[in-house]
């Protein structure tokens, strides 16, 4: 991939670095799949997609970084081809920074023409990764589409569900949901979720002599910073007292949407330090011997249960998930509630539980990328 002609700067857009490739170009038969990631998140939901992809010879990896993806640790085989890096000043809205991310990947989706371009998961930025494509006639890809949560990534997952023409769902509720928003069910596989691929190869230990709590809370985007706030003083106002009682605190930075300044402040406010670039397996180990596990990361939802790792779920931002027994949900973010429900937790672990796949989603789509017969470019609703 490169930058489009003229340079990025003419378009006042922002600059494309340029990294070396870390695949052979050009080969005659093969498919060229541009997978982009922009956290965490949704490289955990990545990676082994990428690794498999690598790993054929009738696959050719595009891989663009976006954002705070530039920053979080990966395998020194998947080198990106295009890092695109959005400064965000403060007070700049959702919506600006979808438009920026549009614009830069479209232009160079138009110039390379990748056969297939990956959206992962229910972000903005996945979003952008869908229109990109989808306004540009190239054939798009969904992971994790058809899953019901909270927030305006309810929104977003289903927006990209319906401008995506192949969909790779993680359960077999989100592929019947897929299929009854009107989508072809001949295009609609249930492989599992990639995330679990890198759960199941990670040796987590054994759980620490000091029981430890672990808090991932992320802002909510459809409540007000002061909302943001006031969910975050009540969880560290529960958590507090139990390092009294002998309990660690582990703290995951949130990431950054918008939000994020308004959980920051009760951080420094309550002078509670947290983890921020926290590599992908240090995460896992640290939810897979946590005492408890408290906030509204989907990790609680789709990865502790794994582990059998007991749960507190605050607010609405994962409300209405498929959940496993591990997970407690609390709709009323209070002190007190949040207090209550800890109590409840560290009464011992759950049973494990593998709701979304037990490895192999990275192979099974891989495959599926490189044999498939394309679908029509112009989609047609089937109800």
């Amino acid at each position: 991939m490169g930058a489009p002609a003229g340079g990025a700067a003419a378009c006042d857009l922002p600059a494309l670095q340029r990294c070396p490739l870390g695949h052979p170009q050009g080969d005659a038969g093969m498919r060229t799949i541009l997978v982009a990631v922009d956290s965490r998140a949704t490289w955990s939901r990545a990676l082994t997609v990428c690794e498999a992809i690598q790993r054929r010879k009738d696959l050719k990896l595009q891989l663009v970084l976006m954002g705070p993806a530039s920053h979080e640790p990966r395998p020194a085989s998947l080198v990106p081809d295009v890092e695109i890096r959005i400064s965000r000043p403060t007070g700049w809205s959702m919506a600006r920074l979808t438009g920026e991310y549009v614009e830069t990947l479209g232009l160079n989706i138009e110039q390379d023409r990748p056969d297939i371009v990956i959206s992962v998961t229910d972000r903005y930025e996945s979003l952008a990764v869908a229109v990109a494509a989808a306004l540009s006639n190239v054939h798009l890809a969904h992971i994790q589409g058809g899953e019901v949560s909270g927030g305006i990534d309810e929104s977003m997952r289903h927006a990209i569900t319906k401008l995506a023409h192949i969909h790779f769902p993680a359960n077999v509720d989100s592929a019947n949901r897929i299929e009854r928003m009107g989508e072809d069910p001949a295009y609609i596989f249930n492989v599992g979720c990639p995330a679990t691929d890198l759960l199941l190869r990670v040796d987590v230990g054994e759980p620490p002599a000091q029981p430890y709590i672990l808090v991932s809370y992320n802002p909510v985007t459809t409540i007000s910073d002061a909302g943001n706030y006031a969910h975050m003083m009540a969880i560290l106002g529960a958590c507090h007292p139990l390092i009294d009682r002998g309990y660690g605190l582990t703290v995951a930075a949130p990431n950054h949407d918008p939000g994020s300044d308004a959980v920051h402040h009760a951080l420094n406010d309550t002078g509670t330090a947290c983890e921020f670039s926290l590599p992908h397996t240090d995460f896992i180990r640290l939810m897979a011997n946590a005492a408890v596990m408290v906030g509204n990361s989907s990790a609680g939802i789709r990865e502790a249960c794994y582990f059998g790792t007991p749960v507190v779920d605050v607010g609405i931002r994962q409300q209405a998930r498929v959940c496993s027994a591990n997970v407690l949900p609390v709709p009323e973010v209070t002190r007190k509630t949040v207090q209550t429900a800890i109590a409840f937790q560290l009464g011992g672990r759950y049973p494990p539980e593998q709701p979304f796949g037990n490895g192999g989603a990275g192979e099974k789509i891989a495959e599926l990328l490189a044999t498939m017969e394309l679908p029509p470019i112009q989609k047609r609703i089937r109800y």
